[in-house]
């Protein structure tokens, strides 16, 4: 890793820390436990710091009051990493059927990282307690379709 890399990599820690503190998981767990096991994930599937950086943040915009592209731009993150992590950014009104459909077209356009790291945190859902049986179907249902492209 070259270290223009492991800034990157660095400040996406950083963050995913900062923004995701005090928050925890369906189980009471840290969220950053998912935030980092789904950046790591991501990294395996494609072996793209970008994609580990994008998994460590893919919840921030979502998730976390008062981050917003802008801020994530002016932390250093790159505007690569930060486009994906809005196409990856479900919105509140947004089915989840659509919002799956667009990560799958995003991914079919070109955005190489949204595709696997939305596997990522499929999978890292699924394997993680306190998904109601509802739920554990629909993240099913999305990772066949997006294992499908």
């Amino acid at each position: 890793m070259n270290h223009t890399d492991a800034a990157l990599v660095q400040s996406a820690l950083n963050i995913m820390h900062l923004a995701h503190s005090g928050q925890t998981d369906r189980s009471g767990e840290p969220y950053t436990g998912h935030t980092f096991r789904v950046g790591m994930l991501a990294y395996q599937i494609t072996r793209h710091i970008h994609t580990m950086c994008i998994g460590f943040l893919h919840d921030v915009l979502e998730d976390c009051p008062g981050w917003t592209e802008s801020r994530l731009l002016d932390a250093g993150i790159h505007k690569d990493v930060v486009e994906s992590i809005n196409t990856l950014t479900r919105r509140s009104s947004q089915r989840y059927d659509v919002y799956v459909n667009e990560i799958a077209i995003a991914g079919r356009l070109g955005a190489q990282h949204v595709v696997p790291v939305k596997i990522a945190d499929l999978e890292d859902n699924i394997g993680r307690p306190g998904a109601t049986p509802e739920l554990y179907e629909r993240y099913l249902k999305a990772l066949h379709r997006l294992r499908g492209l």
